[in-house]
């Protein structure tokens, strides 16, 4: 299991359409992880990801999405609202995060905590799979 996200600056930032950002998050994300369309716009009914601006996503978003798709499995939807609202700099939550997750040193201790928890279940699941 090597989960892969892009760089926070690699993330477009030209504004995607709604089937756009899911082929485009899809394409980072395991399968287990995929997002479909239906699922993103119920992330932003939930205010978990703000709303699209003239149905275009931003990057800023667009990570959201990433993060959401990632701890999605380990945390509810209530405390990934809660993370992010207490994380608003939402460059730094990403990046932290992309960092816990290669197991690298993550100056944000809840951040890390979480990365290290995703990294756990992932690989319990996967060796339960292999039984």
């Amino acid at each position: 299991m090597n989960m892969k996200l892009p760089g926070y600056n690699e993330i477009p930032d030209v504004g995607l359409y709604l089937e756009q950002v899911s082929k485009y998050l899809n394409s980072f994300l395991e399968d287990d992880l995929q997002l479909t369309g239906t699922m993103i716009t119920n992330y932003v009914k939930l205010k978990i990801v703000p709303k699209a601006i003239k149905k275009a996503y931003s990057r800023e978003q667009i990570a959201l999405f990433f993060l959401v798709a990632t701890t999605k499995s380990v945390l509810s939807m209530d405390q990934i609202r809660k993370v992010f609202a207490l994380r608003n700099d939402t460059r730094r939550l990403y990046e932290d995060f992309a960092k816990g997750i290669k197991e690298e040193d993550c100056n944000d201790e809840l951040i890390a905590m979480i990365a290290k928890t995703v990294l756990a279940k992932r690989k319990l699941d996967d060796n339960i799979a292999s039984l």
